[in-house]
């Protein structure tokens, strides 16, 4: 009997220690991305001061999932977060001619992990980006108050597109209020490796021959009357704007051409939604690597 009562004992105890080597073991390696604060609803001119959440997406995503994390993706355990700027531009009587508001992400590490590389990449895209602010807000420093309709206004936010322990993609989109009451659209897409320094990320490196993949997709949608109208050259304009179009998502690579650039302003942004599992053919071996994606 009581060598009954030992053995129960003994295995209570393993028991017992089994349970928290499981606990300490999901807690080692339990990896919690940053989430963002979603735009203020009741100022929808306020860009939202966030954009540090891995896998947030623009507006009206295309294709299927773009949102979804591919398989034995690693976020890296740093936190990606807002610097947020506010700039007044005045005449010499003072009269407001252009308010600027923006934010630019900076990091931190929570491991202990050298960002060095990371950090030096992301100040040096926040410096082109308050290049870019700054010459957009100084064209209406030739005019006076007087002779604007509206006041012009640029508001920006950036969103992270994807962010793993290879690549990471960013994008800039700005709204500006021009002095007639018209509204410019824009955005700016950045895409790093992060295993090479943070270096650029060119989009000849990754896929073999996006210009006539895309455009095979375009004729396509062309043909289906997705796309109605386009311009008579569209395929020299993709060729030429394709390299500032592209963005890696989650699930696939995004090409966003702006209004205007490949059909009538009335036509709307035109988008090419590549998905991961329609990529495998067009991607180079470093393409593949990057974006996670087996033969």
């Amino acid at each position: 009997m009581k060598k009954l009562a030992v053995a129960v004992k003994t295995i209570l105890a393993l028991a017992i220690i089994a349970s928290l080597v499981i606990v300490l073991a999901s807690d080692i390696l339990n990896i919690s991305p940053v989430t963002s604060t979603p735009p203020n609803s009741e100022d929808p001119g306020t860009p939202p001061d966030n954009n540090d959440k891995p896998n947030d997406k623009p507006n009206n995503n295309p294709g299927d999932n773009p949102g979804d994390v591919p398989p034995d993706e690693i976020i890296p355990d740093w936190s990606i977060k807002p610097t947020v700027v506010k700039n007044t531009l005045t005449d010499k009587k003072g009269n407001i001619l252009c308010e600027s508001r923006y934010s630019y992400p900076y990091v931190t590490s929570n491991d202990g992990s050298d960002v060095t590389a990371f950090v030096e990449a992301l100040s040096k895209i926040s410096s082109e980006i308050k290049e870019y602010v700054n010459a957009r807000a100084q064209l209406y420093k030739l005019g006076t108050n007087d002779d604007f309709k509206v006041q012009p206004q640029i508001t920006g936010y950036y969103t992270v597109n994807r962010f793993s322990s290879e690549i990471f993609s960013i994008s800039f989109i700005f709204s500006e209020i021009l002095p007639d009451g018209a509204t410019r659209e824009s955005r700016i897409n950045y895409n790093l490796d992060i295993l090479l320094s943070s270096n650029d990320i060119t989009l000849d490196a990754i896929m073999n021959d996006a210009v006539s993949a895309v455009n095979s997709i375009i004729a396509d949608k062309k043909s289906s009357s997705e796309f109605p109208v386009l311009y008579d050259n569209y395929e020299k304009r993709v060729e030429s704007t394709i390299d500032t179009a592209w963005s890696v998502e989650s699930n696939g690579i995004l090409f966003l051409f702006p209004s205007g650039t490949l059909a009538p302003v009335s036509s709307g942004p035109i988008e090419i939604f590549i998905k991961n599992s329609e990529l495998s053919s067009l991607l180079s071996e470093y393409g593949k690597i990057l974006l996670n994606i087996a033969e």
